[in-house]
């Protein structure tokens, strides 16, 4: 892995950062470590002398006071390998995934990155981890056109942004990313030019674990959310998004669509998006709501800004159920249906669900997790 950086940013998160890079060392990566910390002066200090005693390849990079988009494009310029990859420090890479995505990456010369299956954990306070949420791309997106990669992408949308990418591709993205202002807007817009850049490779292995404390909120993250409560700034963000798209899409030598062609088509796939997020149930739910008076904020809490509440709307939801106990060497492992039957995308095999738990077992991340949603990666 000598051909790849893995990127992590952080700000005064030295426990989440200390468990990641102990993470790293148990399982002997060896890949480029590059650490983006915008933390305080007590903070970068502790992390500086943790680093040193790491045996990584580790360089942590000072940006006091920079912006979360503004320290990510500085870290991206520091990239010398071909291939990297962004880990925020309260989330988790699974190297032997990363390995086969690597693998592949280097055999195919027109792929732009890519990707496995992810999955969300959560530290308990009794030391257990709690699995969840498990995703992956349910369709291949290996048609020949830009568009109809677009269009395979939001069929059943996943972010992209836990993939492996050449250097290069990610470095013109995350430029692109720069005029827009909102979390949902960056998310789309870096998966979108990632299938546009090329043909993603999407493999089966587990790759990436995304921590899921309460902090990681955003404003405006799901679309349902940000039509509520300001619907003239979603149309005018996504106007501007769009603009970005037909420009990529119009470089592309491989696209025989006219500029026109391209907005009619790009209109259609983001609408049927945008209907997959608005079910009639949790659209009656929000009428009923809003007809009796009952605030946003306490019918639709900031922390589920993110995917629409079926538990409050009255549908049923695989995560309620009781979850099933599985125990590693240290600690017990409760996996709720979430991960182990997945409602969309293919299950995990069991024998991959057992690796997995060995593979965390080396990993601590703290029960306190600090609440720092600015160290987001986007």
């Amino acid at each position: 892995m000598r051909d790849f950086t893995l990127i992590i940013p952080t700000c005064n998160a030295a426990q989440r950062l200390a468990a990641l890079l102990s993470y790293l060392e148990s399982e002997k990566a060896e890949c480029r470590v590059l650490v983006l910390d915008s933390s305080d002066s007590e903070v970068l200090a502790a992390n500086r002398a943790r680093a040193k005693t790491l045996k990584l390849d580790i360089e942590i990079v000072e940006c006091p006071g920079l912006e979360i988009g503004e320290k990510c494009r500085g870290g991206l310029r520091k990239v010398a390998t071909d291939f990297c990859a962004f880990c925020d420090d309260g989330d988790i890479v699974i190297l032997e995934g990363f390995r086969r995505c690597l693998d592949k990456l280097r055999r195919n010369q027109a792929a732009s990155m890519a990707q496995g299956c992810c999955f969300s954990f959560l530290a308990r306070r009794d030391g257990d981890l709690e699995l969840s949420d498990f995703t992956n791309f349910p369709a291949s997106m290996d048609d020949a056109s830009p568009v109809e990669r677009l269009g395979r992408l939001f069929q059943h949308y996943q972010t992209a942004i836990h993939g492996i990418f050449r250097t290069s591709a990610v470095q013109r993205i995350f430029t692109a990313l720069d005029p827009l202002s909102k979390a949902l807007g960056r998310d789309l817009l870096w998966s979108a030019l990632a299938v546009i850049e090329g043909q993603p490779i999407l493999v089966s292995d587990l790759t990436y674990g995304r921590g899921a404390d309460a902090g990681n909120a955003a404003d405006h993250a799901g679309p349902l959310e940000w039509f509520c409560t300001d619907p003239d700034s979603l149309v005018a963000e996504y106007l501007h998004y769009r603009g970005l798209l037909v420009a990529a899409l119009m470089r592309r030598l491989d696209n025989e669509l006219k500029r026109d062609e391209v907005c009619d088509l790009l209109d259609v796939i983001h609408l049927r998006y945008f209907a997959q997020h608005a079910p009639d149930s949790l659209l009656d739910f929000v009428v009923q709501q809003e007809i009796a008076g009952v605030d946003f904020a306490d019918y639709w809490p900031c922390h589920k800004a993110n995917s629409p509440f079926q538990d409050a709307a009255g549908e049923d939801t695989p995560q309620t159920a009781a979850p099933i106990t599985m125990r590693g060497r240290e600690r017990r492992y409760l996996v709720f249906p979430g991960f182990y039957a997945p409602p969309k995308g293919v299950s995990p095999q069991l024998d991959a669900i057992v690796h997995l738990i060995d593979v965390l077992d080396v990993y601590r991340p703290p029960f306190d997790l600090e609440q720092n949603p600015s160290s987001r990666t986007i």
